[in-house]
């Protein structure tokens, strides 16, 4: 009867591995070969889908090893995750300050219609616009009087490790905002359109100057005014009087709340005349008393060197051989 029992099952393929090297103890030889009959067919179907789907499990293991190795690497600090920062108001103290709003601009008439040159009072910033009078005056003194500001070292920004800016006696560093530089510069262009008010008498030398400062201005509306694209679709229009297209302008711009800008302005502004509270290390105080008003001069270093400071504001060694700005 031996030569009729069953034969035992002899995996192929080299996958003895999935059989059991001997059955349990006390079973029979007939129980044993059932048994390794059995589990040899389960790992002969489990080696068979294995290799069905290698390609699978190849590609879900390599997922998983790319995972674990981006955890650990993030983890201990090799891999750093790359976050947008706006320089200016990030780390600056506008991040918190910037505020947004929906606003029509006032495209009212400065003046009359044809030869009427009598301002339209009805304009909501007439005072700011015309020829010179005391409300002008006024109004444009009130808008630049706070330009200049007091930063802390934490707060500069891109400019965190600048040894060049201007250390004030009280610790702080100096700067202007580059919305008040362009203010600035609107009323340079008003004033050189009458100059024969602002700057009478003044000597060819004095008028070519004037010049060169009123044309970096238009240089740095061009500039301001691509950097900052205001992209409002201005739809344009037909009128009854006149066959060319128009435009008036009313689209609804997206603005900063001017009104938290300049408050924040107001707060941390200081006054430059303040005795001692500017000291050149080589001139000492920068200023003549007996000016009344100060100019901010934002790109308009013909000559010389800018200087390199110490953080406690006395002047480096041989930062008079600095580069110069133009």
């Amino acid at each position: 009867m031996d030569k009729f029992k069953t034969s035992r099952y002899h995996p192929v393929d080299g996958e003895d591995s999935y059989l059991p090297k001997r059955g349990f103890e006390g079973e029979d030889e007939e129980c044993g070969d059932s048994s390794s009959t059995s589990s040899a067919r389960w790992a002969g179907s489990k080696g068979s889908w294995i290799q069905r789907h290698w390609r699978s499990v190849t590609v879900h293991a390599l997922l998983a090893a790319a995972n674990l190795f981006l955890f650990v690497a993030y983890t201990k600090g090799v891999i750093v995750p790359v976050r947008y920062t706006d320089p200016q108001h990030e780390p600056t103290p506008f991040r918190s300050v910037v505020k947004y709003e929906q606003r029509a601009f006032d495209m009212g008439a400065i003046y009359g219609l044809g030869k009427n040159m009598s301002l339209n009072m009805q304009k909501g910033n007439i005072d700011f616009n015309g020829p010179p009078r005391p409300e002008l005056e006024h109004a444009w003194d009130d808008l630049l009087r706070f330009q200049n500001v007091r930063i802390p070292r934490k707060d500069m920004g891109q400019f965190q490790d600048d040894d060049t800016v201007i250390r004030l006696t009280d610790g702080t560093y100096y700067f202007t905002v580059s919305v008040f530089h362009g203010l600035h510069c609107v009323e340079r262009v008003r004033k050189y359109i009458y100059k024969d008010h602002y700057y009478p008498d003044l000597t060819e030398m004095q008028s070519i100057a004037l010049l060169k400062h009123t044309e970096h201005c238009i240089d740095y509306f061009l500039q301001y005014l691509q950097c900052n694209a205001d992209t409002t679709l201005l739809p344009m229009e037909w009128t009854t009087e006149d066959p060319k297209p128009v435009s008036q302008g009313l689209g609804k711009h997206t603005c900063v709340n001017w009104d938290s800008i300049f408050d924040w302005v107001k707060k941390n502004s200081f006054d430059p005349f303040e005795p001692g509270i500017l000291m050149h290390p080589i001139f000492g105080d920068p200023y003549d008393r007996n000016s009344s008003h100060h100019h901010v001069n934002v790109g308009l270093t013909e000559a010389g060197g800018i200087l390199h400071m110490n953080e406690d504001g006395t002047l480096k060694q041989g930062s008079q051989k600095g580069h110069s700005h133009s």
